[in-house]
């Protein structure tokens, strides 16, 4: 589905987006959604309750199958890494410090519970 060209122009994708990171399907499928995001080159802001709600399961559930380089949770978890980056320099932008507190608080519980493909772009930020 969100691999439909355009897929972002649908006016509805911001709530289906956040619906769909609840269920179990995003557990295989959250990779593609990533990537799209990753070439979208407009604000992430309105996609952070869906970006948030990501990390929270990556910090649980998937925190175990995010540790294995073979998994779509390996990629989509680097994926994930830098859009909650961007996220975080577009809201330091907008002035959101309120989101802004919650992505470091993602960012710290993905560290904690050793997310898999955040050290490699934790690596990235540091070179």
């Amino acid at each position: 589905m969100f691999g439909r060209e355009n897929i972002l122009a649908c006016p509805d994708i911001v709530a289906l987006s956040k619906k769909f990171i609840e269920t179990a399907a995003s557990d295989d499928g959250s990779h593609i959604f990533f990537l799209v995001l990753d070439s979208y080159v407009g604000s992430l802001e309105p996609y952070a309750h869906t970006l948030l709600k990501a990390a929270e399961r990556f910090s649980t559930t998937l925190a175990e199958s995010s540790r294995n380089a073979t998994t779509h949770s390996f990629s989509a978890a680097m994926d994930l890494a830098k859009l909650m980056l961007r996220l975080y320099q577009q809201l330091q932008d907008s002035g959101n410090k309120d989101l802004q507190e919650k992505c470091l608080d993602a960012w710290d519980n993905m560290i904690r519970s050793r997310v898999g493909g955040f050290y490699g772009v934790l690596k990235e930020i540091d070179a």
